[in-house]
């Protein structure tokens, strides 16, 4: 749990410091990025193996739409703060 909070420290940091430099877009590409190796790492190392054709549906299709949009307003809400 304290690696966790640790690592949402870490990641509103690295945000802020990202978004005096580049868009919104690209600092949510690269969070995406960065998240994606992690997950990947934990899969490997945890040996689970995904099947995607079986976990596609419309409410996952709509959950990853939402969960765009919430990263949108959490990036920008960081921005905005940082600039106060």
């Amino acid at each position: 749990m304290v690696v966790s909070y640790g690592c949402f420290v870490v990641n509103d940091a690295l945000i802020k410091a990202l978004g005096n430099e580049l868009p919104a877009s690209q600092t949510v590409f690269i969070r995406g990025v960065f998240a994606a190796c992690w997950v990947m790492l934990a899969l490997l190392a945890t040996g689970v193996r995904l099947r995607p054709a079986e976990h596609v549906g419309r409410a996952i299709i709509a959950r990853g739409v939402l969960d765009c949009l919430a990263t949108f307003a959490y990036i920008a809400s960081l921005l905005h703060r940082s600039e106060e």
